[in-house]
């Protein structure tokens, strides 16, 4: 009998040591570990860093990575020490295109992560150089018949929305566009700007400035409905292209195996950050939809992406 009770004394003890060490959580500086520095993972991050580190206590460290749409980013992070110390902001092509898009990816993504909440969703802009003489998507479509493999648009990365939307734009219109695929679209800008590109989708938070400062023509939004920030831009299927849609979202997530009340910590956090108001303005004033959606419903949503977007890769490369 004494036996029995030393043990339950010593399981109680060791099971309000967990307890205790979790509720302590954070002890140290927590780094968020997202996609290379202007993309929209990273200004996602840069929104929210200054109330989280309010609501944890502690500092956050950004750590940026660029490559493959956030994969590389994404595998850095799929290998750090599950303790809630590391966590992930990624964009939606880590964790859904890229695993039918790249032949040998480092992880897999709802086996090596806990989606913790997605926090925004945001549409691109289909933009050209105010050179450049098309001032519709039905004139850019023209002139890409007229010079076929001439013309070229520019992506984020393989798997990006911004991809997958000129991927979308040659299949849908029958035209022959090259793509030129860079680390992040802080490196491809320069070069549109420049007009050595001709096209490309680019995440709202970076292209409205240069849309209205007129250094960029927007043609389209890729979203089902007009966004408020650009109302004047069509959709894709107003200019001609029903259904059609390449928005992007971000998302929180951490390595598998992080203790189940840090997860559920974090959840509660990221979806109350992004609705505190004046956080809540500033993503919206950028251009992005709130979405603050619980782990569980944002692995549901993954899980249905990585099909319906690998059968979108899958037809376009069969085409």
């Amino acid at each position: 009998m004494k036996r029995i009770t030393v043990l339950a004394l010593v399981l109680l003890s060791l099971s309000c040591s967990q307890v205790t060490a979790q509720n302590a959580y954070p002890e140290k500086p927590i780094r968020i570990i997202t996609n290379a520095a202007g993309s929209l993972p990273d200004v996602v991050t840069r929104v929210v860093q200054p109330q989280l580190e309010k609501m944890l206590g502690k500092p956050i460290v950004i750590e940026n990575i660029g490559g493959a749409g956030g994969s590389v980013a994404a595998e850095r992070a799929a290998r750090a020490t599950p303790d809630g110390y590391t966590l992930l902001m990624t964009g939606d092509a880590a964790l859904t295109t890229n695993v039918t898009m790249i032949e040998k990816l480092g992880y897999e993504p709802l086996k090596h992560f806990v989606p913790v909440s997605m926090l925004i969703d945001s549409v691109n802009i289909l933009a050209v150089n105010p050179s450049f003489p098309a001032k519709t998507v039905g004139e850019l479509v023209q002139a890409a018949k007229q010079q076929p493999g001439k013309l070229t648009f520019a992506s984020a990365g393989l798997g990006t929305s911004q991809h997958l939307g000129g991927e979308l734009l040659k299949r849908m219109a029958g035209i022959d566009i090259v793509h030129v695929t860079y680390k992040s679209i802080a490196q491809s800008t320069p070069d549109l700007l420049g007009g050595r590109l001709t096209m490309q989708f680019g995440n709202i938070s970076a292209f409205l400035p240069q849309v209205r400062e007129g250094r960029l023509r927007g043609l389209a939004v890729s979203s089902l409905k007009r966004v408020p920030q650009v109302p004047e831009l069509p959709t894709m299927a107003e200019a001609g292209f029903p259904g059609f849609e390449a928005t992007a979202w971000t998302g929180l997530a951490v390595p598998a195996g992080t203790p189940r009340d840090i997860v559920a910590r974090l959840e509660e956090l990221s979806i109350r950050v992004v609705n505190i108001p004046e956080v809540r303005q500033k993503l919206e004033d950028i251009g992005f939809v709130v979405m603050g959606m619980p782990g569980k419903q944002f692995a549901e949503q993954i899980k249905a992406e990585i099909e319906t977007k690998g059968r979108l890769v899958r037809d376009t490369r069969a085409n």
